[in-house]
Parts: C-alpha cells; structure tokens; sequence
C-alpha cells in the first residue's frame, strides 16, 4: 500500500500533464483554423486564362487585406480589360526562399496551368544553403506546440532580416498562403549575408532554372526586382536581372522603375518602412506587370504609359479628423481612412518639429503629452466598414492635457508580428503591445479644445 501511492500520484500526475499538452495542442488548433477562417485570401479572379505569381511576402502583400497586393490590383486591370476573361492566383509565401519556390514550382504548374508566371524571391536565401535532402514534415514537427516554441525560440534569438528571423540548421518552417493552404519550407546553413557573391549566384541560377521550367511548360515566364534596391535587396535584384538577361525572360525592373517616378512621387508612397511595397507601390507593381504582359501577347490592348499616373493625379490618402461633440458635451472626436486600419489618436503640446513613428513622419512634437496619450489604449479605435472612427476622449487624456494648449493628429494604423524587431526600440515608442506597426497616414493637427 506505501508503493502504490506514491505510483499513483506518479500516474494522477503525467495523466494531468498529457491532458494539459492535448488541450493546449487542441486550443492552438482552433485559434489556427479560426485566424485562416478570418485571414484566408482568395484567388483573384475566376477567368479560364491564368496568371500565376508566385514569391514570398512581397507576392503575398504583407501588411495588406485582400485587395492590396500586385496579384489583387492585377486582377482588377485584367476584368478592367477583358471582363471574365483571366484570374491571377496568388502563391505568396512569406519568408520563402527560391530553391524551395523551385522544388514547388512543377506541382504549381501542373495544378493551374497558367499562361504566364510571375516570380519574386530570392531575399530569404540569405538564411543558408539549400540541404541536400529536405527532410519530411514529420508527425511531431506538425504538433502546434512544437511550432510555438520554435517560433518564441526564434523570437528571442537576435533577427537582422526584414523578412523572417534567422532559423537554425535545417529547420522546417511553416507560413501561410492567402488561400489558407499552409506550405512547409526547410532553411539550413550559416546566414550569407557576408557573401553577396554567393547570394546573387545562387538566386540567378534559381530564378534561371525556374524561368526555364516555366517556359517547357508553355507559360511565359515574367521575372521581377524588389522594389527597395538598397542592402541587402542589392545583390538578390541583380541576380534577378542576369536570370532574366540569360534566358531572355521578361524582367520587371521594380526597383528601378520605383526610382524613376520622379520627384513627385516619395519613396513613402511607394515602399514601407520594412521595404514591403505600400498599397501604392503595389499598384505600380501590377501596372508594371500588366505592361509585361502586354509585351509578351498574353494580354491584348496597349501597355499603360505612365505606371505612376495615377499617383500623380491625387495626393497621398490621409486620415480626416473634426471635433463632433457640442459645447459643454463630452469631447468626441471623429476620423475617417480606410476601414482596414485602426485609429490612433495622438496628442501634443505643439506641432512646430513633428516626429516618426516607424520611419512616417507625424505633424506632432515628441514630447512627454505625445508619450503618456500615445500609451492610453482607449484612444486607439478601428474604422468601421464606412470608413469611420469616433473616439471619446478619456478622462486621463483631459488630465494629461490640463488646460494648457495642445494639438491632435489621428494616425492610421495597421498592427503586426514582426520576430526580429530590438526590444528595446520598442520600449522608447509610444503605442504598446505590438511588435511591428505599419503608419499609412496622419491627419494635420488640430487645436485641443476640452475646456
């Protein structure tokens, strides 16, 4: 009886630490299926002729809804064009790199016999050499557990890409596409971002090979840049031309083409702080594309002149703000932007310097009522579907403000994870709780009138 207690503590014990890991396993499960439920992008476009893109997060549209990415914006010129005629589908793979996209790249083919493919990759492989054998996705690598703690281990290991934390020897990662389908790759190696050489050898004999594989197949191949050529884009975009030049493929240049908008248009209009294009550089990214197709034959009609009409013929979008309640009523204050960001009110006590936040530069000074209002979550509030915010006003903000003169500016904001971003830059910004902030405007000031 002594021995058959401890036992079955013993017993009561690992039988609650099993049940703890499947109810965790099975509570991941859930919260994955649900987040690709809400996050799943379709591809665009129903039409029997299609145009395949195929890349990493630049293909993908990170930080975008569904309409924002290159594949999305090309799908509205081609229905522009040719009403039902084409669907684009999107294969965007955030973080991958070209010899997995190649190792993919006939099963794509096979399952949507495209006419055309478009192709962007190649930053990822700075995170190794392909593996001579990529190993299969087992049962445990499969377990959400297992992906979780990887992904916290890699969170707290230094990260100097903009595209995915450094991963260690072999490794299997695990993105997700638009269409919810998610797509493991394998990185192994030391990281070669002292070897430029190496990095645009290797991406020119990938891009080359695949540009090949594209054309036995029948489809025209379309190779294209990144849009930010500054480190570490440098060496990736070059090895992307010379595939091009090589096999006498299609080239979009987006990198150069970005830099010949002219003095009219900002790089901020065009690439995020992170180098991921903005919605407008997606736009420029389509129309630039649509023109390749153009050349090529696979869509009729001519090429569009000018990629960045269309920007110059409006201002960058900004947030509206206006005071709407009544005098002697509770201070409301009311923005309008887009409905797929968040609203993000932001005081100061003068708006003579201005500040940034994430690389955007705000119309408000940095000062110490700009920090303590920037860290009250109530004035933070997402648009609605119309494309309006209406925030009250706190009672910590009326404090915080007195009765000295201030200013307001409502920012607009879309949050994300971001592995690699130094916490301690995060501890001196003003806005809590996130890991990665993409601005897409601010509002111009208005004067504080609470009192």
């Amino acid at each position: 009886m002594v021995e058959t207690r401890p036992r079955r503590r013993a017993l009561r014990l690992l039988f609650r630490i099993l049940l703890s890991f499947v109810v965790l396993e099975g509570t991941l499960r859930i919260a994955g299926g649900v987040y690709l439920f809400l996050h799943a992008r379709a591809p665009s476009g129903s039409g029997p002729r299609t145009i395949l893109c195929v890349g990493d997060s630049n293909t993908f549209g990170l930080w975008m809804d569904a309409a924002g990415p290159y594949p999305a914006q090309l799908a509205a010129l081609l229905e522009a064009r040719a009403p039902g005629a084409y669907g684009v589908v999107n294969l965007g793979v955030p973080g991958i790199n070209t010899w997995t996209l190649l190792a993919h790249l006939p099963e794509d083919l096979d399952r949507h016999e495209p006419e055309a493919v478009v192709l962007l990759a190649g930053l990822n492989d700075r995170w190794g050499s392909p593996p001579e054998g990529i190993r299969a996705d087992s049962a445990f690598d499969r377990l959400r557990i297992v992906r979780l703690v990887r992904l916290l281990s890699n969170r707290l290991r230094e990260s100097p890409s903009p595209e995915a934390p450094a991963p260690g020897e072999g490794e299997v990662i695990a993105a997700t596409m638009r269409d919810g389908e998610t797509r493991p790759f394998v990185v192994s190696g030391k990281p070669l971002s002292e070897d430029e050489a190496a990095l645009r050898r290797r991406v020119h004999e990938d891009f080359a090979a695949a540009a090949r594989l594209v054309e036995s197949r029948g489809a025209v191949p379309i190779l294209s840049t990144y849009g930010a050529d500054r480190d570490p884009y440098g060496p990736v975009n070059e090895g992307i031309r010379e595939a091009a030049a090589e096999v006498g493929s299609s080239l979009v240049d987006a990198a150069r083409a970005f830099r010949s908008g002219g003095p009219d248009i900002e790089r901020t209009r065009l690439l995020l702080p992170d180098d991921h294009p903005d919605r407008e550089g997606y736009g420029v990214l389509a129309r630039l594309v649509l023109n390749e197709l153009v050349e090529a034959g696979v869509v009729p009609g001519p090429p569009i002149a000018d990629p960045f009409e269309a920007m110059r013929d409006r201002p960058r979008p900004s947030p509206r703000l206006r005071w709407v309640s009544d005098a002697g009523a509770d201070p409301i204050l009311e923005a309008e932007f887009l409905p797929e960001f968040d609203c993000k009110v932001l005081f100061s006590r003068s708006a003579a310097k201005g500040t940034k936040l994430w690389g955007f530069p705000v119309p408000l000074d940095r000062d110490e009522l700009f920090e303590r209002t920037g860290a009250l979550d109530a004035l933070r509030v997402p648009f609605d579907e119309t494309g309006r915010a209406r925030i009250p006003i706190p009672p910590e903000a009326g404090e915080a403000i007195g009765d000295r003169e201030a200013v307001v500016g409502a920012v607009a904001v879309r949050w994300g994870l971001w592995p690699g971003h130094p916490p301690e830059e995060l501890a001196r910004h003003p806005i809590p709780d996130f890991l990665y902030a993409y601005v897409a405007g601010c509002s111009e000031p208005l004067a504080v009138r609470l009192r």
